[in-house]
């Protein structure tokens, strides 16, 4: 009897744990922790109205932590500015008290973090800042006139970048498999023995992880400014990749704006390249790299597109095992391949774009597996992540639960 009531004290406390996860992602009760959090003592720098900065002190924090943390910054900031600059009353009352909700959860995130395991995934923390205790969340940019510029990545509360959409755009991938684990176990009507341990033990782990070695990660802006040469760039990466692994002197490997340019002249003339439309038809992204390939040498390699049934996650495994990039065509609304005309849904992670795949990461969490894909995806020179289980829901034939996107294969 007493250790039935053990039980049920543990699992009235995850579940007060899952209903006060904090932000927008998953909504947080201030009201109801207010009494909780009151008397403790926080080590947080300052109550005052300047612009927060990171200054080291989250670096003792697990990689989910650091990332909740950077999110309310920039949320606090956000709000901390347009108290300060707006003119009208109720404007001002309303951000200040918007920007004071920031703080407040990030004074819960951070005493949470010292003393519960609940942000912890196994196996996968990274750190998210410099040895200076910056935070390095942001990366070189290319500017239409050629300049580079340094910009902060804005993020979502679940690891995605501000402005993503769909499945895509995955800056840090440990706080989006939390950030989803946690809203499945917030969204059940009671928590089982079995996951009250997990929880307490931490969200998940990482199991199985691999990215391909080599890869260059510039830009499409490095070579042309906003034009849609996703393709493009993708197949420049693999050549580049490849001709990274020869025993070339320096002097001799091909300079990338060379293998550019010439893989622009070969889509150009073969496969009706625009910078407005794009290599137009993905069924020819197979043909393009085949014939980039042979113009650099590679000639044993042996190129195909995958379609519907042979396009799937473990395909795309089986090429980084090789330590081989792919190209993934992620959701072109109309395909014309060489056995079916596919209409593809209303996908909207990378709509109409082609990313090069360059590793995965699988998490076994205390709700089930998340399979992620590790891409550069053209528009960030720093890697980014699919989750390919949501990814493949929207991702289908009309009417059918046939997946239709498509791969490219080097091997």
């Amino acid at each position: 009897m007493k250790q039935f009531g053990v039980l049920i004290s543990k699992i009235l406390i995850a579940a007060f744990i899952v209903a006060s996860i904090p932000g927008d992602f998953i909504s947080i009760g201030f009201a109801a922790i207010s009494e909780f959090v009151a008397p403790l003592t926080y080590s947080i720098a300052g109550n005052g109205t300047e612009e927060r900065k990171t200054d080291g002190a989250n670096d003792q924090y697990s990689t989910v932590a650091q990332g909740l943390l950077i999110f309310y910054e920039q949320q606090w900031n956000y709000y901390n500015n347009l108290a300060a600059n707006s003119k009208n009353d109720r404007e001002k009352a309303a951000a200040s008290a918007h920007r004071d909700r920031q703080r407040k959860a990030a004074e819960l995130v951070r005493w949470e973090d010292k003393n519960t395991n609940r942000y912890k995934i196994d196996g996968a923390d990274r750190n998210l800042t410099d040895k200076g205790g910056k935070a390095i969340l942001a990366e070189t940019v290319t500017r239409q006139d050629g300049t580079l510029k340094v910009e902060e990545i804005k993020i979502q509360l679940n690891g995605q970048e501000k402005n993503a959409k769909g499945f895509g755009q995955i800056v840090i991938p440990e706080l989006y498999v939390y950030a989803k684990t946690a809203d499945k176990l917030k969204k059940q009507t009671h928590l089982s023995a079995e996951n009250v341990k997990a929880f307490q033990q931490g969200m998940g782990s990482l199991t199985g992880d691999k990215t391909v070695t080599n890869v260059p990660n510039f830009t499409m802006n490095d070579f042309a400014y906003d034009v849609n040469n996703c393709v493009l760039t993708g197949t420049t990466r693999i050549i580049q990749t490849l001709n990274s692994r020869r025993s070339f002197t320096i002097s001799l490997t091909p300079y990338e704006k060379q293998v550019y340019n010439n893989i622009e002249s070969i889509a150009s003339k073969k496969y009706n390249y625009s910078n407005v439309a794009g290599v137009p038809f993905p069924t020819d992204n197979d043909n393009l790299v085949k014939d980039a390939l042979n113009r650099y040498g590679f000639l044993l390699y042996h190129v195909k597109n995958k379609y519907l049934f042979d396009a799937n996650f473990n395909t795309m495994k089986k090429s980084v095992s090789k330590n081989m990039p792919f190209l993934l065509n992620c959701s072109a609304q109309y395909v014309n391949t060489e056995c079916v005309n596919i209409h593809v849904t209303s996908n909207p992670t990378y709509a109409d774009h082609t990313v090069t795949g360059i590793g995965y990461q699988e998490y076994s969490t205390v709700m089930g597996p998340v399979n992620l894909i590790k891409v550069y995806d053209g528009w960030s020179g720093n890697p980014r992540y699919i989750d390919y289980d949501e990814f493949i829901k929207a991702a289908k034939v009309r009417d059918s639960d046939v997946d239709g996107y498509s791969i490219t294969i080097i091997e």
